[in-house]
């Protein structure tokens, strides 16, 4: 079954958005708490592994069409 492009396309923003919203998360703060910065580093952690799951689907949703 094929795909639309416009779900590929779809996904594809959502990856770059949470690829976005990762790179917002690397900057450090002076004199942030360290449970701050640990949460954030978590953070962007799991969106780092959305933005990959995303990437994946991209993948298959190509390779299926």
């Amino acid at each position: 079954m094929a795909v639309h492009p416009l779900v590929i396309a779809e996904l594809k923003i959502r990856a770059a958005q949470m690829d976005l919203r990762c790179l917002e998360m690397d900057a450090t703060y002076p004199g942030e708490p360290m449970g701050t910065a640990s949460r954030r580093h978590r953070s962007r952690r799991r969106a780092q592994e959305v933005a990959d799951s995303y990437r994946r689907l991209v993948e298959l949703a190509e390779a299926d069409g």
